[in-house]
């Protein structure tokens, strides 16, 4: 392909991308209007997100990543109602959805790669006085699903129960998550074998930016991956967000296959 034709492709791709990361504000105003509304995993578009390991004959390695995360409080202390004795916990469903675009594969009618879906329901069990014992604050129990939606051969889905535990103290926390996958197809060992069965998280934070990271493993193998994002305020709402992937488990299609993608662009601040 020409490179004017390149260029053209890019700039249209862009365009529709800024139309979309107008609207995060928007999405802002939304999320604090609803109190039992609040953020959950991060919400952010990438705009160009380069992966050195896709591209091939249909996909280019340049394309936008954009994730939309939301939690909703369902109830308060739901088994205080059955157990006498209570811990001040909260009961939350959650979706998240990742999305990868080939927004300037123009060749190839700027198609979607990829859609995650992340439904989800846990219990949060706040600080009380047995997790200071400990030095935690917070403890979720729960359930999730992820799925790609389609339909066979490039149909995904898994199911897990999981634990994460949390512990730090102002502008830093470290976190620690398990999980185990069950899957009717019998899938478990090979999503767990590249996907890891553990994370461990870190993030800093103060006025101006935040620094998180995530790694899985396996625990038996160097298979697992690697998760490294910064974000810089830009206003009251708006943060610069450029993010690392590094390892498998990038794309849940190809979970098997290895991802080393950097992208830069914008992200909803929630801290």
């Amino acid at each position: 392909m020409r490179t004017d034709a390149v260029f053209r492709n890019y700039k249209c791709g862009l365009a529709i991308v800024l139309a979309l990361i107008s609207n995060l504000s928007l999405a802002e105003v939304k999320v604090k209007a609803k109190s039992n509304v609040e953020h959950h995993k991060g919400t952010y578009i990438l705009p160009f997100s380069y992966n050195s390991e896709l591209k091939d004959s249909v996909n280019q390695s340049v394309e936008t990543e954009f994730q939309f995360s939301l939690k909703y409080q369902a109830m308060k202390n739901p088994l205080c109602n059955v157990f006498d004795y209570c811990q001040a916990h909260k009961l939350f469903v959650a979706y998240s959805q990742r999305n990868y675009w080939q927004t300037y594969n123009r060749q190839e009618s700027t198609y979607f790669r990829e859609t995650v879906h992340s439904p989800e329901a846990f219990i949060r069990f706040v600080d009380t006085g047995l997790f200071e014992k400990y030095g935690l604050y917070q403890i979720d129990v729960g359930f999730i699903h992820k799925s790609t939606g389609q339909k066979p051969p490039t149909s995904r889905n898994l199911n897990r129960f999981f634990s994460e535990f949390y512990w730090g103290e102002d502008g830093s926390q470290f976190s620690l998550a398990t999980w185990y996958t069950f899957d009717q197809q019998g899938a478990r060992e090979k999503y767990d074998r590249n996907m890891g069965v553990i994370e461990l998280g870190y993030e800093y934070f103060n006025t101006h930016s935040r620094i998180e990271t995530k790694l899985s493993t396996t625990l038996r193998d160097y298979n697992g991956a690697l998760r490294v994002g910064y974000s810089y305020n830009l206003n009251n709402t708006m943060a610069l967000y450029v993010q690392y992937n590094g390892g498998y488990g990038d794309s849940m299609i190809e979970f098997g296959r290895k991802a080393n993608r950097l992208g830069i662009g914008v992200r909803l601040k929630d801290w």
